[in-house]
């Protein structure tokens, strides 16, 4: 998230697309759902992985399988947040790039414990406050990043 936002800025190129298309959500929304994306196929790479590293290790595969997809689900679903966060300090740095790897490195370590809260003893209820959390907490870092948008110079 932050070399794109980083490279739109360094490059101009968010400059001509504001200056074409004047709406700041469009950017955000579209640069929101890349990284909510990328990051459930993250997600779903990691997972496939340590399903074939466990298979050839000859691991056993002893698991709630319901708590498993809903852990799966509610770590999905984190990443709306997670993507947020992300985009709002991306577009706050601009183009300093090593500025906003280094915040969102610490951000992520300040908000980790909350992606422990998804393990594989979760159930339903789980997978729905992952996802109302996140979309609450998704939709506050929309206006944030939109705000950065609309108060700060382009340049």
């Amino acid at each position: 998230m932050a070399i794109f936002v980083a490279r739109d800025y360094g490059s101009g190129f968010i400059k001509n697309i504001f200056t074409v298309h004047s709406k700041k959500e469009d950017y955000v929304i579209s640069k929101t759902a890349v990284g909510v994306f990328s990051g459930i196929c993250m997600i779903g790479t990691y997972f496939l992985g340590a399903v074939i590293a466990g298979g050839i290790m000859g691991k056993s595969f002893d698991v709630n399988v319901g708590g498993l997809i809903l852990c799966l689900l509610s770590k999905m679903s984190m990443m709306i947040v997670f993507c947020s966060i992300y985009l709002a300090v991306a577009v706050f740095f601009k183009e300093k790039l090593w500025a906003t790897i280094l915040v969102t490195m610490l951000m992520g370590m300040m908000f980790y414990p909350v992606a422990i809260f998804a393990n594989l003893e979760s159930t339903a209820l789980t997978f729905f406050m992952s996802l109302l959390g996140s979309v609450m907490l998704g939709a506050v870092f929309f206006f944030v990043s939109r705000l950065f948008l609309k108060k700060r110079d382009l340049a």
